[in-house]
């Protein structure tokens, strides 16, 4: 089952199956229901700009990612389009913390795949 978030702008569609990968392209794959999700939103507009994630992963530990929305405006078929990107860790955790302060045991991102099954819909 997918998972919804809404603000005033958009509606985002995170896929029921999520896939993560390390440094040397081995892939672990998570439902979303294993998953557990945190809206990271503007303070005055209430807008949702990331979200982060968390699970447990057989043999990596803890993972944590953050999935960042940019937007941009096509001029030519005139709508905005939305683009996901990924990184460790929580949106905002400072990279350089040390193992014990980081929030992950193991370095995996979102694949490139799952990242292109994030869907983003404006209103």
């Amino acid at each position: 089952m997918s998972n919804k978030f809404k603000d005033s702008e958009k509606t985002i569609t995170i896929p029921s199956v999520l896939v993560f990968t390390d440094n040397l392209g081995d892939e672990y794959e998570v439902q979303s229901n294993d998953i557990e999700f945190d809206e990271v939103r503007v303070e005055d507009s209430q807008e949702i700009i990331a979200i982060n994630m968390k699970t447990e992963i057989e043999d990596c530990g803890t993972v944590t990612n953050n999935v960042i929305f940019n937007s941009n405006v096509d001029q030519i078929k005139r709508k905005i389009i939305f683009k996901a990107s990924s990184d460790t860790g929580y949106y905002n955790e400072d990279p350089d913390n040390s193992y014990e302060d980081r929030s992950y045991d193991s370095d995996l991102t979102l694949s490139e795949d799952t990242l292109k099954k994030i869907k983003v819909k404006h209103r």
